[in-house]
């Protein structure tokens, strides 16, 4: 989309104008279908889980179950969305042409198109999987010499090999 966007603003004849216009379309349409394929595989991914839970581990179990697993995967839900709509509102955007309503129009650009952005960084960072699955993070693990990512070990009259828990 840079090339195309690119391309459109520095064209000297319609032709050059035109070829950088349909780029960025091209590209913002592809973006639209991947993140649609995303959508697809990881509802099937979701539904998989779900319907066998009864072979998950307990701590598997435990996760998926709880609120912090439910507020995370309804906040990457909701940025999926919001993402989604300002894709597609771009393609509206752009099939029209520099001239169109819709791209002359301010307002709708501003809610649709920066807003469905701040919304959705704001949903990655309220709902950030850091906060939302503490035995998941950095504080938990330790590199070895051999860089290999691992985790801490208990120290004292603890048993070796066995693993704290934060």
């Amino acid at each position: 989309m840079g090339a195309g966007g690119g391309l459109a603003a520095s064209a000297n004849t319609q032709s050059l104008e035109d070829a950088g216009s349909n780029l960025m379309l091209a590209g913002i349409v592809w973006q639209v279908v991947t993140l649609f394929v995303f959508a697809v595989l990881a509802g099937d991914f979701f539904w998989r889980a779900y319907r066998n839970r009864s072979n998950q581990t307990l701590t598997a179990a435990e996760i998926s179950q709880s609120r912090n697993f439910m507020l995370f995967f309804l906040g990457l839900v909701f940025a999926y969305l919001t993402i989604e709509v300002r894709c597609i509102y771009r393609i509206a955007e752009l099939a029209g042409g520099w001239q169109s309503s819709i791209m002359q129009n301010e307002t709708e650009f501003i809610v649709l198109e920066g807003v469905m952005i701040v919304i959705a960084v704001l949903a990655l960072t309220a709902f950030h999987p850091g906060y939302f699955f503490p035995q998941m993070s950095m504080k938990n693990k330790r590199v070895a010499p051999n860089g290999i990512l691992g985790e801490k070990e208990l120290s004292g009259d603890e048993s070796p090999g066995k693993v704290e828990r934060v």
